[in-house]
């Protein structure tokens, strides 16, 4: 079980979740947000259900991504935007087709979030992508999957508007993981935060273990 939410504002994007899963009825710590960049283009990925077939999806788009490098290279920005939007819907389908459908015993209900930041020289596009079944949608706004879902949705709201800045996102971000984790069986261990930033930072990560070090 998972709490993970992912905003979108004119600084970037954001990704959050737990750091607690369940295995054999033992509960675990790892790390559930993974980063990756091929060339240019930086991402996000994470996600609530099957731990193996969110590794499998997230390696089998960045390959494929890896695979048309030269054809991204010499796309205009928007065009390369879109391109990976459709490796990333067209990998998934691979996924649910050759996989999820045929599973046995069937595998239990995965969702993804996949931020990513394409640049070309001082200007960058960015996206937030909600994968759930065989779809693919943008997010433009702000998304929460797992079991916390619900009560991240509640507190988004009332924090969340359009103009949003990036700080604001961070602190509402630390209170949505910590509420889920107070409130809702499966979600524990620590809070976890990675960053796309418009100015060229690229990745930041913060991660918070323990509610000790969140009140710091």
């Amino acid at each position: 079980m998972t709490i993970a939410a992912g905003f979108v504002c004119e600084e970037g994007i954001l990704i959050c979740a737990d750091t607690e899963y369940t295995s054999s009825g033992d509960k675990l710590e790892a790390a559930k947000i993974f980063p990756r960049s091929v060339d240019n283009i930086e991402f996000l990925f994470t996600g609530a259900g099957d731990r193996s077939l969110i590794a499998m999806t997230t390696d089998m788009i960045c390959d494929a991504i890896e695979k048309e490098n030269v054809a991204l290279a010499g796309m205009s920005l928007s065009s390369r935007t879109e391109e990976v939007r459709r490796i990333i819907t067209t990998q998934n389908q691979i996924v649910y087709s050759q996989y999820v459908n045929y599973a046995n015993p069937p595998i239990s209900e995965t969702q993804m979030l996949i931020g990513f930041l394409s640049r070309d020289g001082d200007i960058c596009e960015y996206r937030l992508l909600g994968v759930g079944s065989p779809t693919v949608e943008r997010i433009d706004t702000y998304e929460c999957i797992g079991a916390g879902a619900s009560i991240g949705r509640w507190l988004a709201k009332t924090f969340y508007y359009e103009s949003c800045p990036l700080d604001l996102i961070k602190v509402a971000a630390l209170y949505i993981v910590q509420e889920a984790k107070a409130n809702v069986p499966y979600c524990g261990g620590g809070t976890t935060i990675y960053t796309l930033k418009v100015k060229p930072e690229n990745r930041r990560r913060m991660t918070l273990w323990d509610d000790e070090s969140l009140a710091r």
